[in-house]
């Protein structure tokens, strides 16, 4: 009965096959039944990357118990795909702001707009920093419009990341750019922060592959 309902063209959602992400479910669409071993489904993830020269959605083969059905597409949050331009950013969107503070440099916090504070400044509210540690109130601040950036499509790497790898790390709130710079034990990687001088051990759950917006479009 299970089978019936992954049919080719679904839209699924499946756990990591790795031990070490279980319990992550990733949305992916079954591309076919595999043809020798009854129960496992060629599956494309929509958010999960290959490492290469072009990014493209990775597939791999898994089980049926490793896939279940999703309801339907998700939400991209106020977000457009094809932003050109500070002029699209509207009231509402979900997006990313730089920080260029001394200690924050090459990080980047999730924020929704609230409104216009002028021709090339937004108010923004942080999804995830409060006014201070006491508070639950949503830190909001005026920024200029060159801080700001659509927010980025979710990626995610199954791959293990090689040395030399440019990342964002996920830490304090924020994703901050960075390098592998060596390969550990328990999916874990030497990442260097070039903004900061400083390096640290980020596991791969935390990780996502650096993407730069650049003339209206994300390159990897």
């Amino acid at each position: 009965m299970a089978e019936r309902r992954f049919r080719k063209g679904a839209r699924v959602e499946v756990t990591s096959p790795d031990h070490c992400l279980r319990g992550t479910l990733f949305p992916a669409k079954i591309i076919s039944h595999h043809s020798r071993k009854r129960g496992f489904f060629l599956v494309e993830y929509n958010s999960l990357v290959t490492i290469s020269d072009k990014p493209s959605g990775a597939a791999i083969i898994l089980s049926k118990e490793e896939i279940s059905s999703a309801s339907g597409e998700s939400s991209n949050h106020g977000r457009t795909g094809s932003t050109k331009g500070n002029s699209a950013f509207g009231t509402g969107m979900i997006i990313e702001v730089r920080s260029d503070d001394d200690g924050f440099e090459g990080a980047w916090y999730s924020t929704t707009i609230m409104d216009r504070a002028g021709s090339h400044k937004f108010l923004i509210r942080y999804q995830n920093m409060k006014v201070d540690e006491n508070s639950s109130k949503p830190l909001m601040e005026e920024v200029e419009a060159d801080l700001l950036r659509p927010f980025p499509p979710e990626a995610f790497s199954i791959n293990r990341y090689e040395k030399h790898t440019k990342v964002d790390a996920y830490f304090n709130y924020g994703w901050w750019e960075g390098e592998v710079t060596r390969v550990l034990d328990e999916m874990k990687y030497k990442v260097y922060f070039e903004g900061t001088d400083y390096d640290m051990a980020v596991h791969h759950a935390d990780l996502r592959p650096h993407q730069d917006w650049l003339d209206g479009e994300w390159v990897m």
